[in-house]
């Protein structure tokens, strides 16, 4: 799994963050994996109400389930128009299936995120 912020701890309990190479940890800001990789135990567990330690024990379960964690320096852009508006080159559908609640959350595999 791939993904910008990574984190690097030497315990489990506390950790710094990373922006490249392998870690022990990912953010889930921004996160990259196969699809065919996804199970239905490494999914986000919905007991944390805070997300850090959701995407914490999100990247543990992967990493105990022998994927490797990488942060890559990537850069995010915003595609706007000349007038600093979202352009639209992103169908409503696109974005509709990358933003849903729970796209690839719980019950949500094999769906298009």
């Amino acid at each position: 799994m791939a993904g910008v912020w990574g984190l690097l701890s030497a315990d489990l309990r506390s950790f710094e963050e990373a922006t490249a190479g392998e870690v022990d940890a990912l953010q889930a800001y921004w996160l990259a994996f196969r699809r065919s990789d996804v199970r239905s135990e490494l999914l986000f567990d919905p007991k944390f109400t805070f997300y850090r330690n959701a995407d914490i024990d999100f990247s543990l379960r992967w990493r105990a389930a022998g994927h490797r964690l990488v942060a890559a320096p990537l850069t995010l852009e915003r595609h706007t128009t000349g007038n600093g508006k979202r352009s639209g080159t992103t169908s409503a559908s696109a974005r509709a299936a990358t933003t849903s609640p729970g796209c690839c959350g719980a019950g949500g595999i094999g769906r298009t995120c």
